[in-house]
C-alpha cells in the first residue's frame, strides 16, 4: 500500500477546490486534450494517439 503525504493530500485538496474546464478535440488517429483554468490559462494540453500500437 502506498503512503499519502501530507504535501499530496493538501495538493489534491487544492485541486479539488478549483473549478476546471476540460476541451476535447477527437479524430481518427488521435485525439487532443486540454484543460483551463478559471481565469482560462492552459494547465495542461495533450496528445492521445488513438491507433492500436499507441
Amino acid at each position: 500500500m502506498k503512503k499519502v503525504s501530507i504535501a499530496d493530500t493538501k495538493q489534491r485538496r487544492n485541486l479539488s477546490e478549483q473549478k476546471l474546464t476540460i476541451g476535447l478535440e477527437l479524430g481518427d488517429r488521435s485525439s487532443y486534450y486540454c484543460v483551463l483554468e478559471e481565469g482560462g490559462q492552459v494547465v495542461l494540453e495533450q496528445r492521445v494517439p488513438l491507433t492500436r500500437f499507441a
